[in-house]
């Protein structure tokens, strides 16, 4: 809180138009460089740790089947289906 009255008493301060463009400026720099700073750089995601529950599982294949839908499903619980297969090479 007391930084933010810093910053609104040295607004207050600025007088001159060029004064102005600066601090704004700085502003939007300071904000930009907080926002992409990380404190965490690892990601702790694992794909097959997400699992659909089973009555969520239920209800699209009871969907699927009520409109004649043929799809694939995924090891994590979601349905896909491939419309036309394409020419490059398969991912492994």
């Amino acid at each position: 809180m007391q930084q933010i009255l810093k910053f609104y008493t040295l607004y207050l301060q600025i007088k001159s138009p060029t004064k102005m463009k600066l601090f704004y400026t700085l502003i939007v720099i300071l904000i930009f460089i907080a926002s992409c700073s990380k404190k965490d750089a690892t990601c702790n995601y694992n794909d097959s740790a997400t699992i659909a529950p089973a009555t969520e599982i239920q209800q699209l294949q009871d969907s699927l089947n009520a409109h004649g839908i043929t799809a694939t499903q995924h090891p994590s619980g979601f349905f896909y289906k491939i419309n036309s297969a394409g020419s490059g090479a398969s991912v492994s």
